[in-house]
């Protein structure tokens, strides 16, 4: 779940491109389709390890760069 989100919306869905700042303190901002993050983004995982890259059906899959905050 997620606290707040800004960007685009079709159907009540999160759309297009937007932000989302989640509950345990992480930030994704990038693609989106059907209320999953689809596309090219950029993560910030609450812990501080950060993803650039694609991502399907809301995971990380295809090309991308993990920097580990340790």
């Amino acid at each position: 779940s997620f606290d707040e989100y800004e960007g685009d919306w079709d159907r009540d869905k999160r759309h297009g491109v937007g932000s989302c700042f989640y509950r345990d303190g992480g930030f994704y901002s990038g693609e989106w389709e059907a209320d999953a993050r689809k596309g090219t983004g950029t993560m910030i995982f609450a812990n501080g390890d950060t993803y650039l890259g694609q991502w399907s059906d809301d995971m990380r899959e295809g090309e991308g760069t993990m920097w580990f905050a340790s």
